[in-house]
């Protein structure tokens, strides 16, 4: 997973755990990727008027499909999860 920049991890670090996050205007879809795979939420919306970061964003939850499958899984039955098995599973 790439590594968010200053200003996305400010705003990944200020959302609060919740069931459904949507972030609109997505461009890469880092941010809501991030959210996902740190279990900070449990169903993310990408939205983007731009069909090529759309794609991006689309392709990048893809391929960590799996991750955020186990990740889930792991929340489903703790509800609860550490910064350090949260990485675990990553």
């Amino acid at each position: 997973m790439e590594h968010l920049d200053a200003r996305l991890g400010t705003i990944a670090a200020m959302t609060p755990r919740c069931r459904t996050v949507a972030d609109i205007g997505c461009d890469h879809g880092l941010l809501i990727a991030a959210l996902l795979e740190s279990g900070r939420c449990d169903y993310g919306i990408a939205a983007d008027i731009n069909p090529r970061p759309l794609e991006k964003a689309r392709r990048l939850l893809t391929e960590h499909r799996s991750k955020l499958d186990e990740l889930a899984r792991y929340l489903y039955e703790k509800e609860t999860i550490t910064g350090s098995e949260c990485m675990k599973i990553l």
